[in-house]
Formats: structure tokens, sequence, C-alpha cells
């Protein structure tokens, strides 16, 4: 599990450092110059037709036809886990929201230096400075609703990301279902507000150039790691609060116990030699190694029960055997019976002797160290150097 836990660490580094460095804007030097065109809009005179998206069939009513080359700036997912209205108004046929500028706006660096965010309709965009925000050009961005029945497009839809440069080709449109929801289209670059946002339905989509296409490989490549990587460690932390407790974790408390103590960190290694008794009470050499540490904690009277305790593990137990059947014998004594005269009394047997008490003793030697004394070693250990 060591190398596991390295490893989700190492994701998790690599995922949160190229998230940071996959996403921006590239220099004025890296635009495409067909960015620099405005769109391309006109008129057409097409029939409302039916699509259908998630079983609900939606009316697209085209109204231009309409051909945009810009850089995305910001960018919204319509199923994002935050979005709350396309879930509330039944609308899956918005995949995306994709913020654009072009022209004048990025000709210049004028556009690296301005703030962008988007919400589930909205593109908002600020600076600090007014003299930035006079060189801006308003009509020269625009937030576009993407609508689209095709997956292929679907999909390249949501593997788009802020910096990269793209063409939209399609029909500026009004579309609607029949359980209430309706959204028009702006068909002017210099309205703002509510309804200004162009609403496309897509026929073509092409990604020109894609912003750090190296880091987001990795980004991609680290967040499975790190699900992966967390999601062992997660189960193994379950399993370790289920599974049947072993010998063999006793000898592992005895000897973090050990690292512990070897450290200074007394009371550390009190509380695994604690959970090493707990699991295995019949083992003396645990109970000697608490006595030591209970001494260098200056507990002296927990140290003499530990090592009563220990030394009362290590005497020899004396065997139990069972008496073997006796055979019946006429010639030998019989006891007398109550008719008899009795050569000797059979009144109640002596008492047996009291049991041997063991006093602990404290061993001779040289006065503990503190407990936060660095470089304790435990008694225990000695034996294994000899």
């Amino acid at each position: 599990m060591r190398y596991v836990k390295i490893a989700c660490q190492v994701f998790l580094l690599l995922f949160l450092v190229s998230s940071f460095l996959g996403e921006g804007l590239p220099a004025a030097s890296d635009i495409d110059p067909r960015i620099f065109a405005p769109p391309v809009q006109e008129r057409v005179q097409m029939a409302p037709f039916t699509v259908r998206s998630e079983d609900v069939d939606y009316t697209i009513t085209p109204l231009y036809s309409y051909d945009l080359h810009g850089l995305v700036v910001s960018c919204h997912d319509s199923d994002g886990l935050f979005d709350y209205y396309h879930k509330l108004w039944g609308d899956t046929l918005n995949v995306k929201d994709l913020c654009v500028l072009w022209g004048s706006n990025v000709q210049s660096d004028i556009y690296t230096k301005l703030n962008y965010s988007s919400g589930s309709y909205t593109c908002y965009v600020s600076t600090p400075n007014s003299d930035i925000w006079r060189r801006f050009d308003t009509s020269e961005l625009s937030n576009n609703h993407l609508l689209t029945d095709d997956p292929a497009i679907a999909a390249a839809l949501r593997d788009t990301a802020v910096g990269d440069q793209v063409r939209i080709r399609g029909y500026l449109s009004q579309y609607s279902h029949g359980q209430g929801f309706e959204r028009g289209t702006s068909i002017s670059r210099t309205d703002t507000g509510n309804g200004a946002c162009e609403t496309i339905f897509i026929t073509g989509y092409d990604v020109l150039s894609r912003y750090g296409v190296p880091w987001r490989a990795i980004r991609s490549v680290s967040s499975l790691g790190f699900a992966a990587t967390f999601l062992i460690l997660a189960g193994w932390f379950v399993y370790g609060l289920f599974r049947p407790e072993s010998l063999a974790d006793v000898d592992k408390f005895v000897e973090r116990a050990a690292k512990r103590a070897e450290k200074g960190d007394m009371r550390g290694a009190l509380a695994l030699l604690n959970k090493a008794v707990d699991r295995n009470p019949d083992r003396s050499d645990i109970f000697t190694a608490r006595a030591a540490v209970h001494s260098a904690l200056g507990d002296y009277h927990a140290a003499d029960m530990d090592t009563a305790r220990a030394t009362a593990l290590d005497e020899p137990q004396p065997l139990t055997q069972r008496p073997s059947p006796m055979r019946h014998d006429p010639s030998a004594a019989q006891p007398p019976s109550i008719d008899d005269e009795p050569s000797q009394s059979w009144g109640p047997a002596a008492p047996p002797p009291p049991p041997r008490r063991h006093t602990a003793q404290r061993p001779a030697q040289k006065a503990p160290r503190q407990a936060d004394q660095a470089g304790f070693r435990p008694p225990w250990l000695d034996g294994d150097e000899s």
C-alpha cells in the first residue's frame, strides 16, 4: 500500500499542475489569421424541421446561415454538475456554450488582459483597468448556445476548452419543444443583455488549433490514475475496518512501538503496545516492553504490574494429569465402615497452602530517560543484538 499511496499523491500533483498549465490563452503571435475576420451571416428561407435528443422532439426554425471563426475564452457544459436550468427546462439539445473573440480583439494582446467566465446562459468579461476596457471591442465577442443532435459534433464540443481556436458553421435559429420551452437567438453583434446570445444549430464544427495539448493529455491520464489509486486506498481502508485480526498484527504493533520508542515518542509506543496486549494478552515480551515504556514515562506502578505479569507468564505451568482408573484389589486395605472404630482421624482435610505471591522487583539499573528524550531504546531490543 505504500507505493499505492505514493502513486496517488503523484497523480494528484500531476493533475493539479496540468490543470493549471493546460488552460489559458495563446499568445497573439499564435492566433490563426482566419480569426481576424468577422462572422458571415446570411438570411435563409428554410422551413422549420424537427430533431430528437434524449427522447425529446425539438422544432428548429432557421433564420440565418452563420459561419464564425473565433478564439474560445470561456465555456460552459450544459450537462455540468452545477447546471440547474438545462435540467429544469429539459434542454438537452444545447450541448455547450462557447464564448469567443475575433477581429481586433485578438490582433493585439488586449484579450490576455481581461477576465472571462461563463454561467448557464451567460458570458462575463471584466477588467479593473478602464483603459483596457476602452480598447476592448464588445461587438467582437459573442456567447454562443450550440445545438446539435449529432453525437460526433457533441463529442467535439465537449472536448473543446479555453484557448482553442474554432470554426462554427450552422444556422442562427429559434428552437422549442412540446413541454413549453422556447428560445430565440440574437441576429446582431452589437446587442447586449438578455437575448444577446447567438443560438446556432450546428452543421459543421472544426478545431483549428488546440492550446496546451500535452498538458491536457497529462491531466486526463493523471485524473484516471488518481481516481484508481484513491479507490484502491479507500477499499483497503474499509477492508481494514472489518477484516479479522491476526497474530501478525500483534508483531506489527510491537515493531512500530519499538520504532516510536527509539524516536522518543513513548506515548505513541505505549498506545501501540496497549493494542498488542489487547490482541494477545499471553505474551510476556509485550508486557516486558510495556513495563520499560511505563518506566520511561515515570509510571513505576504500572511498570511493576507489567513486570509481574511478564514474570508470571514466563514461569512454567504445572502439568495436570488425569488419574488412571484403579482396579479393585480385595487384599488392599479397605476404608473403615461406619461400624468400625477408626484407627486415625478422617476429619476434614487440611486447607491447601496459600499460593505464592510474586512481588514485582524493580531491576537495579540506571535511571530511565525522560519520556520526551529521543533515542530511547527499550530493553526488549537488547536481546536481538546479543
